[in-house]
């Protein structure tokens, strides 16, 4: 009976790796960070190619993604975003509702300070969407992510 138990849990563990290997398991992608106050909430990408540039056809659907997680921000008070070095290292973008926020690409893993303003007449207290793209040359992109940050 006891040699029963090992044999059954090693041939489970085989058939699982074996199950998994079939499967299309992507690699995590690179985490992005948004932090106010002592909360923050972090979400990999909706989109990432780590070895070229998404297909233009899925890019319009990475970038209305509505999925997203969302943060609470009390108004007046900023927020900041974190990217891991990966992301740093070849420059990103800041957008607010598809609005770039920078005029060149950022390359450092923090970017700090940043205040939203609400109740704009067309958006009222709507959340903004926040997103960070990872550009790959002149023409695409090899990473979004998307957050909602709303009025606490």
């Amino acid at each position: 009976m006891k040699t029963r138990r090992p044999a059954a849990l090693a041939g489970a563990a085989v058939l699982g790796a074996l199950a998994l290997t079939g499967c299309n398991i992507d690699k995590p992608t690179p985490l992005v960070t948004l932090v106010s106050g002592s909360t923050s909430v972090h979400s990999e990408a909706e989109c990432y190619k780590d070895d070229g540039t998404i297909d233009e056809a899925k890019v319009e659907g990475c970038l209305n993604e509505t999925k997203v997680k969302t943060i609470s921000v009390d108004e007046g008070n900023s927020f900041s975003v974190g990217v891991d070095r990966k992301i740093a290292d070849s420059g990103w973008l800041l957008l607010f509702d598809g609005k770039p926020q920078t005029q060149s690409v950022i390359k450092s893993t923090y970017y700090s300070d940043i205040r939203l303003k609400y109740g704009s007449p067309e958006k009222g207290d709507e959340p903004i969407v926040v997103q960070v793209v990872q550009p790959d040359g002149e023409k695409g992109y090899r990473g979004i992510w998307s957050f909602k940050v709303k009025k606490k």
